[in-house]
């Protein structure tokens, strides 16, 4: 049997799968990034890059997350109420969501 969440407890899940299954893969990512752009390795880590952030994307939408990617490289995320967004990527409106979920307490 299922137990119904309240609204609250939904938010903290979220603010948890938020933290461990799209912020933390996205770390390790950014931990590997090489400091010139011009790096031998820079090719394969964008590749690292976009398979992660597809990643954790997938697992965002399967746990009901609604997660927009546009051209100009903005995304926008609606997650447990909390809306997000930014234009420096996938990574930066995970951030903002968090903070947003914070103040939302």
């Amino acid at each position: 049997m299922r137990r119904i969440l309240t609204s609250d407890e939904g938010l903290e899940q979220a603010k948890r799968l938020v933290a461990t299954k799209a912020l933390a893969p996205l770390a390790r990512v950014y931990a590997s990034q090489p400091r010139d752009p011009l790096n031998f390795y820079t090719p394969q880590w964008r590749e690292r890059l976009r398979a992660a952030e597809a990643e954790v994307i997938e697992t965002l939408r399967a746990a009901g997350a609604r997660v927009d990617r546009f051209d100009d490289g903005c995304v926008r995320i609606l997650f447990a109420g909390v809306w997000a967004s930014s234009r420096q990527g996938l990574r930066k409106a995970l951030q903002h969501w968090k903070i947003n979920a914070e103040a939302k307490r």
